[in-house]
Protein backbone atom coordinates (compact mmCIF):
# COMPACT_ATOMS: atom_id res chain seq x y z
CA UNK A 1 0.00 0.00 0.00
CA UNK A 2 2.89 2.60 1.16
CA UNK A 3 4.56 1.87 -2.31
CA UNK A 4 1.42 2.76 -4.33
CA UNK A 5 1.24 5.83 -1.79
CA UNK A 6 4.77 6.48 -2.87
CA UNK A 7 4.27 6.03 -6.66
CA UNK A 8 1.38 8.32 -6.56
CA UNK A 9 3.45 11.20 -4.78
CA UNK A 10 6.24 10.73 -6.64
CA UNK A 11 4.14 11.77 -9.82
CA UNK A 12 2.07 14.74 -8.22
CA UNK A 13 5.42 15.17 -7.56
CA UNK A 14 6.97 16.10 -10.94
CA UNK A 15 3.95 17.31 -12.14
CA UNK A 16 4.23 20.37 -9.92
CA UNK A 17 8.09 20.65 -10.49
CA UNK A 18 7.58 20.70 -14.16
CA UNK A 19 4.45 23.40 -13.61
CA UNK A 20 6.66 25.60 -11.53
CA UNK A 21 9.50 25.84 -13.86
CA UNK A 22 6.99 26.70 -16.65
CA UNK A 23 6.01 28.97 -14.31
CA UNK A 24 9.04 30.41 -13.64
CA UNK A 25 9.99 30.52 -17.28
CA UNK A 26 6.76 32.85 -18.36
CA UNK A 27 7.19 34.86 -15.11
CA UNK A 28 10.52 36.03 -16.07
CA UNK A 29 11.72 38.36 -18.17
CA UNK A 30 13.93 36.08 -20.19
CA UNK A 31 14.56 36.52 -23.97
CA UNK A 32 12.93 33.12 -24.34
CA UNK A 33 9.99 33.81 -22.38
CA UNK A 34 9.23 36.35 -24.67
CA UNK A 35 9.77 35.19 -28.04
CA UNK A 36 7.60 32.19 -26.62
CA UNK A 37 5.06 34.45 -25.63
CA UNK A 38 5.47 36.45 -28.77
CA UNK A 39 4.71 33.58 -30.96
CA UNK A 40 1.86 32.53 -28.68
CA UNK A 41 0.13 35.16 -29.45
CA UNK A 42 0.73 35.30 -33.40
CA UNK A 43 -0.85 31.83 -33.18
CA UNK A 44 -3.82 33.12 -31.28
CA UNK A 45 -4.85 36.02 -33.72
CA UNK A 46 -4.02 33.91 -37.00
CA UNK A 47 -5.88 31.17 -35.28
CA UNK A 48 -9.33 33.76 -34.44
CA UNK A 49 -8.83 35.27 -38.16
CA UNK A 50 -8.85 31.84 -39.47
CA UNK A 51 -12.02 31.27 -37.36
CA UNK A 52 -13.91 34.44 -38.70
CA UNK A 53 -13.29 33.60 -42.22
CA UNK A 54 -14.46 30.07 -41.91
CA UNK A 55 -17.58 31.57 -40.00
CA UNK A 56 -17.67 34.26 -42.70
CA UNK A 57 -17.40 31.72 -45.67
CA UNK A 58 -20.24 29.37 -43.75
CA UNK A 59 -22.58 32.43 -43.55
CA UNK A 60 -22.67 33.40 -47.07
CA UNK A 61 -22.80 29.94 -49.06
CA UNK A 62 -25.33 28.82 -47.41
CA UNK A 63 -27.53 26.86 -50.03
CA UNK A 64 -31.21 27.48 -49.69
CA UNK A 65 -33.48 24.27 -49.78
Amino acid sequence: MSGFFALRYWNTLLRVREHWLLLRLFLSKSPVAESLKRQRQELIDELEGARKEFLYEQATNKNPD
